[in-house]
């Protein structure tokens, strides 16, 4: 059985309850932030993979297939932010994922995993603080946002 409650914007369907969330202005826009430079550096790193990974030190195989989840990450975040309404499991997702790839490129950097150049760490680096600052943005702009109607 399916309900809806307009004024909680909470729709049951049976065993789990999902939580309609209106977008803020600053959320859609660390989204859209997000997806476009993920697709960017997801199309740059297929493109140019063979490149890439002597300059920056890393097997090419990881490089595509990092550049082809950047790729996809993008575009499903273009997608999110896109929408109207958002269930609100799907932003904490964006930002727990988030903030688990600044904490795995951390690590990344501080291992013997791989030998990156010194452009590899800057860029490794670099990418952390990038997706650090979206994942702030993120939880700003969903602190914003309201369970409710669309605004």
């Amino acid at each position: 059985m399916r309900t809806a409650n307009r004024d909680s914007a909470v729709i049951s369907t049976g065993a789990m309850t999902l939580s309609a969330l209106s977008i803020s202005p600053l959320l859609r826009f660390a989204l859209r932030l997000d997806s476009v430079a993920s697709a960017l550096s997801g199309v740059l790193t297929i493109a140019a993979v063979g490149k890439a990974s002597a300059w920056l030190g890393a097997p090419t195989i990881a490089m595509l297939a990092v550049g082809c989840f950047m790729l996809a990450y993008g575009v499903a975040i273009g997608w999110l932010s896109a929408r109207a309404r958002v269930e609100l499991w799907a932003i904490w997702t964006v930002i727990v994922g988030n903030s688990i790839w600044v904490l795995a490129s951390g690590i990344l950097a501080a291992s013997d995993w791989i030998d990156p150049t010194q452009l590899g760490m800057l860029v490794l680096l670099g990418q952390a603080f990038a997706v650090a600052i979206f994942a702030v943005l993120q939880f700003l702009g969903l602190r914003q946002s309201r369970l409710g109607s669309a605004p």
